[in-house]
C-alpha cells in the first residue's frame, strides 16, 4: 500500500480559477490526473478489442492472450506517464501559491520548455533506466538495452506528445529542468504505477528483433491518438472531480478512476456499436426492389478477412452509394472495421450525403446499438438537421430502456459534435474529404483523426473531382490507412487508368506489397480490388445498367453568343440550364448580365464566397429546385450560375 507521505502527492495536475468569495483555488493532484487518463485508455482498449489489436504490434504479441494482457498493462503504465513532465517545479510554478502550499517553498525559475518535451526527456534519462533495471517490461536481459530503448522510444514519445504534436528534445540538460527532488518524485510515481499495472509476473521474456523497430513506429501513431483522446476525456471535470487529499493510488484507481472512466466513455459515445449480421441490399435498403448489376456484385462478391481496397467506376445514378454501403457493411460484419467515414469533395455534397445516411446508417448496426452519426465540415454547426441530432446520450431512462420507441433520426453525442477533430471517432461520419486528409498532414491532433479512421471503412466519393495536390495527399492517406489495417472504398464516375494505378500502388504499399502490379483492363463499368493476398489487382468488369447509360451530344464552343443561344432556348421552352464558370468573379459578372436579360426571378447564383449562413441557405434552395426530389414545374425556366 502506498504511503500517503510519498513525494508525488506534492504536485498539482489540474487547477480551477480562484473563487471570488474565498480567494481559494481547487486543484487535482497530478498523480490522480495521470491515473484518470490511464483509466480512460485502459477501459477503451478492453472494450474495443479490435482497436487493441491494431495498436499492439502483431509480430511481437502473436495473438497470445498472455502477451496481450502484458501489452495492455504496458500501455496503461505509459498513459499514466503522459504528464510526467509536470513533475518539474518550472511547471508547478505556473501557479506559485499552489506550489508553495504543496511544497512549502517558493521557486524562481520560469516555465520555458513545454511539459510534453520535459516528459520525453525524463523518459529518456530516468524512467527507461528504471524500466530496464527493474525488469518491468519483461525484456530479455541478454539483449542490448539501447536496442530495446530504440524500440520503445516511439511509444514513449507518443504518450508524452498528447497535446497533438510529437515532443521535441529540449536543449537544456535535465538538471536545469528538474530539481533532484522532482526527479525522485517522478521515479517514485513510476514505481507505484509499476506496482499497479505491471505486477503480474508473466512466463516469458521478450527477445529483441530488428523487425520490432518499424512495427512500434507504425503503431505509435495510433497510441498517440489514444493518448490525445484519453487526456481529453480524463480532463473532463464533469466526470473526474478534483481530489487534493492524498490516498493510496490503488484506492483512487479502483474507487474513482476506473468507475468514472467507464461512465465517461459510455457517455461520450466513442465505443463501437454492435454490427448487424444481416447484410446485403435488402437488409440495408428494404425499399429497393431490384438491385443493379453493380449492387448485386456488392452483395455476392467474396469478402476476404484482410484489409482491402475497392475502386468502383460506374455512371452517375447507378447506385454507387448504396453499393459502397453494402460493401462496407459486409467488411464490418467480417470484423475488419467498426464504422464508416464518408468523404466528399464539397460541403454541399456532404450535406446531401448526410441527409441520405440519416435514413440508412442504423441498418449497419444491431437494434440495441445507439451509433453516432456526425457531420464533419467547417459549416456543420449551421446544419439544422445535424444540430437537432446532438445530445442523444442525455435522453431519459425510458428512452434508453425502450429503444424501439426512439425515432430513426440521426443521433450524436454532444462531446463528439463539439469540434471537428473528434468527428472521426464517431461510428459513422459524413463530411468533406479534407477532414480525413488532415490525418496525414503535419497539423495538431492529426493522430486523433488517424485513430478514428483506423477503426472505420474509408469511403471517398467523386474521386475524379480532386486536383493533383488532393490526389497526392489521398494516396498518402490510403497508404497510412492500409498500414493501420484499414479498408477503403473509392467511387468515381470516370477515372483515368494512371490515377487508378496510383491509388492501387499507394494502398498496396501500406499493405507491404512492393510491386503492386499493373492495371490491365479499361472496361466500363468496373470494380477493382486490392488485398494483401495477391500482388496483382483484381479487375472485375460489371455489366452495364441500361437505365443509367445514355448517349449525350457534346458541342464545344468558345463563342459566348452560342452559349446564350442555348440558354435562351432552354428558358423559352420551359426547361432549365446550368452555366459553370471558371472563377467566382466570372460567375458574378455573368449573373449581372443574365439577370437583366432573363429577369432576377429566373437566374440563381451559387458560389463559394457567400458567407456561411447565406451559403447554406443558397445550397438548400438549389437542392430544392434542382435536386433529386425536384419536379419539372419547380425548375421550369430557371438558370443556375456556378
Amino acid at each position: 500500500m502506498t504511503d500517503h507521505s510519498e513525494n508525488y502527492f506534492h504536485y498539482w495536475g489540474k487547477a480551477a480559477p480562484l473563487t471570488d468569495s474565498t480567494n481559494q483555488r481547487s486543484y487535482h493532484l497530478l498523480a490522480y490526473h495521470c491515473l484518470d487518463v490511464a483509466a480512460v485508455g485502459q477501459r477503451i482498449l478492453l472494450q474495443d478489442p479490435k482497436l487493441l489489436r491494431k495498436i499492439i504490434p502483431s509480430d511481437v504479441f502473436k495473438d497470445e492472450p498472455e502477451r496481450e494482457q502484458w501489452c495492455v498493462g504496458i500501455i496503461t503504465f505509459l498513459l499514466a506517464h503522459h504528464d510526467v513532465g509536470k513533475f518539474s517545479d518550472r511547471f508547478q510554478n505556473l501557479i506559485p501559491e499552489l506550489l508553495k502550499e504543496l511544497k512549502q517553498y517558493s521557486y524562481v525559475f520560469p516555465y520555458t520548455v513545454h511539459h510534453t518535451d520535459m516528459g520525453r526527456l525524463l523518459f529518456e534519462k530516468e524512467i527507461w533506466q528504471r524500466i530496464w533495471d527493474s525488469d518491468w517490461f519483461r525484456l530479455d536481459p541478454n539483449d542490448d538495452r539501447s536496442d530495446w530503448k530504440d524500440v520503445w522510444n516511439p511509444w514513449f514519445f507518443a504518450v508524452t506528445g498528447h497535446h497533438g504534436i510529437p515532443p521535441e528534445k529540449p536543449e537544456p540538460p535535465i538538471s536545469m529542468l528538474f530539481e533532484d527532488e522532482n526527479r525522485q518524485s517522478a521515479i517514485l510515481f513510476s514505481e507505484a504505477c509499476a506496482m499497479l499495472f505491471l505486477k503480474t509476473k508473466f512466463s516469458f521474456h521478450q527477445i529483441f528483433s530488428e523487425k520490432y523497430l518499424p512495427e512500434f513506429s507504425r503503431t505509435s501513431w495510433l497510441l498517440a491518438g489514444l493518448a490525445v483522446m484519453s487526456d481529453w476525456i480524463g480532463s473532463n471535470n464533469d466526470h473526474f472531480a478534483y481530489h487534493s487529499i492524498p490516498m493510496p493510488l490503488e484506492t483512487y484507481w479502483k474507487e474513482y478512476a476506473i468507475p468514472q472512466a467507464e461512465k465517461a466513455i459510455r457517455t461520450f459515445g466513442i465505443l463501437p456499436g454492435t454490427v448487424s449480421s444481416e447484410t446485403g441490399m435488402h437488409a440495408m435498403f428494404p425499399d429497393l426492389s431490384t438491385p443493379t448489376h453493380l449492387q448485386s456484385f456488392a452483395e455476392t462478391c467474396e469478402i476476404l478477412p484482410t484489409p482491402q481496397l475497392f475502386i468502383i467506376e460506374e455512371a452517375t445514378g447507378s447506385g454507387k452509394t448504396e453499393t459502397s454501403l453494402v460493401l462496407a457493411h459486409r467488411l464490418m460484419a467480417q470484423g475488419l472495421a467498426e464504422g464508416i467515414y464518408f468523404g466528399l469533395p464539397t460541403m454541399a455534397t456532404a450535406n446531401a450525403m448526410y441527409d441520405r445516411m440519416e435514413k440508412a446508417y442504423g441498418h449497419l448496426f444491431s437494434r440495441d446499438s445507439h451509433p453516432s452519426l456526425v457531420l464533419a465540415h467547417s459549416g456543420s454547426k449551421l446544419s439544422e438537421k445535424f444540430q437537432q441530432s446532438i445530445g442523444y446520450s442525455d435522453r431519459s431512462v425510458y428512452e434508453q430502456e425502450h429503444s424501439d420507441e426512439i425515432s430513426a433520426s440521426a443521433q450524436c453525442t454532444a462531446w463528439l459534435s463539439d469540434n471537428r477533430k473528434k468527428a472521426l471517432l464517431a461510428q459513422v461520419g459524413v463530411g468533406t474529404i479534407d477532414q480525413a486528409l488532415i490525418a496525414v498532414l503535419p497539423l495538431h491532433h492529426q493522430s486523433l483523426r488517424l485513430l478514428g479512421l483506423s477503426r472505420n471503412i474509408l469511403i471517398v466519393d467523386e474521386v475524379h473531382a480532386f486536383d493533383t495536390y488532393v490526389e497526392r495527399v489521398l494516396e498518402n492517406l490510403l497508404e497510412f490507412h492500409a498500414a493501420m489495417g484499414g479498408s477503403a472504398i473509392l467511387l468515381s464516375a470516370t477515372l483515368p487508368q494512371a490515377q487508378r494505378q496510383a491509388l492501387i500502388c499507394a494502398f498496396s504499399s501500406g499493405l507491404g506489397i512492393i510491386d503492386c502490379g499493373d492495371v490491365r483492363q479499361s472496361h466500363y463499368p468496373m470494380v477493382t480490388r486490392v488485398t494483401s493476398q495477391s500482388n496483382e489487382p483484381e479487375e472485375c468488369p460489371i455489366q452495364k445498367c441500361e437505365m443509367t447509360h445514355r448517349t449525350i451530344e457534346v458541342e464545344c464552343t468558345d463563342d459566348p453568343g452560342v452559349v446564350m443561344k442555348h440558354l435562351s432556348k432552354a428558358i423559352e421552352e420551359g426547361g432549365c440550364a446550368c452555366w459553370v464558370k471558371n472563377t467566382v468573379d466570372d460567375a458574378i459578372e455573368a449573373y449581372r448580365t443574365l439577370s437583366q436579360y432573363f429577369g432576377d426571378e429566373n437566374v440563381l447564383l451559387f458560389h463559394a464566397r457567400f458567407t456561411m449562413g447565406d451559403r447554406i441557405e443558397k445550397e438548400n434552395e438549389v437542392l430544392k429546385l434542382f435536386g433529386k426530389d425536384s419536379t419539372p414545374e419547380l425548375r421550369k425556366s430557371l438558370l443556375l450560375l456556378r
